[in-house]
């Protein structure tokens, strides 16, 4: 065997650079020992020594709006698993235990992967994922009293991708679109969906001018036309093109304006 195909078996070759530097320098592990009146403290536990890895998170939780403000982690496992739940507490962090619940294996890799395709987990990483879900879910249980508030845009602000295409000019109406709905699909959607809405293309205009038309609770929330807004266009601009501009269609925001 040589030197080349012993390193590439070894799983630390399988992480991002971002990963890497996460399980160098883990931020989350531990747990929390004072109660603050207003907050309030969650924890669940998954996993078993029997079956070679055990966790328990330890969570946060603003009583006022359901935010989550801290999060710990303690655990016996592979490297794979500290790599899941340093990604993932941070994912979660400033987020509501709503928003939480709805983490996406797919839209967490492509937050923590480095330019290109290239997946940032190796493939052991899944098979933790489902626990993790439930050990979420199960925090998202104990506070279910705790009303939460959408008033701020779930799209990340990211280094979305390499940069414009460069011949978006020649391309058809129609390739555009192919185009704009891959975006939508891999970085829009995913996190629109945190907070239980979706966003629809109507059309795009000969000048650049994209139509959406917005579902579910993003027609009551007002940052679905402010921060939200601009973020699926800085997106857009970023990953296609910088002529790109999107307008909401007014009739998916009905609700949104008899509240105004």
């Amino acid at each position: 065997m040589t030197r080349s195909s012993w390193y590439s078996r070894h799983p630390w070759s399988c992480y991002s650079k971002k990963l890497s530097l996460a399980l160098s320098s883990p931020q989350y592990g531990g747990s929390f020992h004072i109660q603050k009146e207003g907050f309030r403290q969650v924890h669940a536990q998954r996993g078993s020594l029997a079956k070679g890895y055990l966790f328990c998170l330890h969570g946060i939780i603003d009583e006022g709006d359901g935010v989550i403000t801290d999060l710990r982690y303690q655990l016996f496992g592979p490297s794979a698993l500290i790599a899941l739940l340093e990604a993932s507490l941070e994912w979660m962090m400033r987020k509501t235990y709503r928003q939480a619940e709805r983490i996406d294996f797919e839209a967490l890799d492509r937050e923590v992967r480095d330019r290109g395709k290239q997946k940032a987990f190796p493939e052991e990483a899944l098979l933790f994922f489902s626990p993790l879900l439930q050990a979420v879910q199960e925090i998202a249980k104990q506070c279910l009293d705790i009303p939460t508030t959408y008033s701020s845009s779930p799209l990340p602000s990211l280094d979305t991708g390499e940069g414009p295409l460069k011949n978006w000019e020649s391309l058809s109406n129609e390739e555009k679109l192919l185009f704009i709905e891959n975006v939508f699909q891999e970085k829009i959607k995913p996190y629109i969906a945190l907070d239980e809405g979706d966003v629809q293309i109507v059309g795009l205009s000969k000048e650049d001018q994209l139509t959406i038309a917005y579902q579910g609770n993003c027609t009551s929330c007002y940052s679905a036309i402010g921060s939200t807004l601009t973020a699926i266009q800085q997106i857009l601009q970023k990953d296609l093109s910088p002529t790109l501009t999107v307008i909401p269609d007014p009739s998916s925001l009905n609700l949104l304006l008899t509240r105004s």
